[in-house]
């Protein structure tokens, strides 16, 4: 199974998460899941997106208990869930996160002291900085005309 604290966040049908693929669906894209990995908790449903962000703190939280002692940790996710784990991890503002394009990268490293400024053992990239990884887009070639860089949250915060 997927680790469910970071599946996508569903904005149609009012977030209940139907639209989403199955499992069986999953397993057809990526043959190598592991259906016995016990996911840390199921997002509830309907998810607004003050209970999606929650859930990508908590999805943080988790991953920093699970995987304490491990240097590199790669979460493979979809847009939305890439900016709320980024925000999350390095406790920031929506606006302090990069648009997510199709397979974006966003880097957070540990920091040394185990807390930054901001108090997360988290650090990113600064946003304005050229190449950086907080939503490094550099190594595609080509984006495509219909697929835009998305974060689009505070749109539907205001909503």
């Amino acid at each position: 199974q997927p680790e469910y604290g970071v599946v996508e966040f569903d904005l149609y049908n009012d977030g209940l998460h139907d639209s989403l693929p199955t499992m069986k669906e999953r397993k057809h894209y990526f043959p190598r899941l592991d259906e016995s990995h016990p996911s840390a908790f199921l997002p509830n449903v309907p998810e607004d997106v003050p209970t999606f962000l929650q859930r990508c703190e908590d999805a943080i939280v988790h991953l920093e208990k699970a995987y304490n002692s491990t240097s590199i940790l790669i979460v493979v996710t979809h847009a939305a869930c890439c900016i709320g784990l980024a925000k999350a991890g390095i406790k920031t503002t929506l606006q302090e996160v990069n648009a997510a394009a199709p397979c974006s990268i966003y880097r957070l490293t540990k920091t040394k002291t185990q807390q930054n400024d901001n108090g997360s053992g988290w650090e990113m990239d600064h946003f304005s900085e050229q190449n950086g990884l907080n939503g490094y887009v550099g190594h595609l070639s080509d984006l495509g005309n219909n697929t835009v860089p998305w974060n689009h949250f505070e749109k539907t915060l205001e909503s």
